[in-house]
């Protein structure tokens, strides 16, 4: 190192500098992108878990809604009560008729007390 000018060990030693410091500028701006991400896939989840947990709600309730109003029609509970099958796709029909005209659901499900299924319309 003896034989090399001042101007060369100066950029010698300023380019080793400069190269130190990138590397440690480095390595903490990517640790803070890292912990950026992080923290935006944290948001996100908890936003998207929100979503979900609004889109259930509003599911279950409808249903809840839909299974209230069907299990209120005497014609329905009736023809559960004496297991009559065409009694209840006669009467499921006009409100699965309805239920494809005005809402984005399709189908009709019904099931007994014990949870077997009696019918789907």
């Amino acid at each position: 190192m003896k034989n090399l000018s001042i101007g060369l060990k100066v950029f010698l030693l300023s380019s080793l500098i400069g190269v130190i410091l990138i590397t440690i500028s480095s390595t903490i701006l990517l640790n803070k992108v890292s912990d950026m991400e992080n923290d935006v896939y944290k948001k996100k989840v908890l936003e998207l878990k929100s979503i979900l947990s609004q889109s259930i709600a509003g599911k279950t309730n409808i249903g809840l809604s839909n299974v209230i109003s069907i299990a209120n029609d005497k014609r329905v509970a009736d023809s559960l009560i004496n297991n009559d099958r065409e009694e209840a796709i006669s009467v499921l029909a006009h409100i699965s008729k309805k239920f494809r005209e005005y809402t984005p659901y399709k189908n009709i499900k019904l099931h007994t007390k014990d949870t077997k299924s009696f019918l789907r319309a």
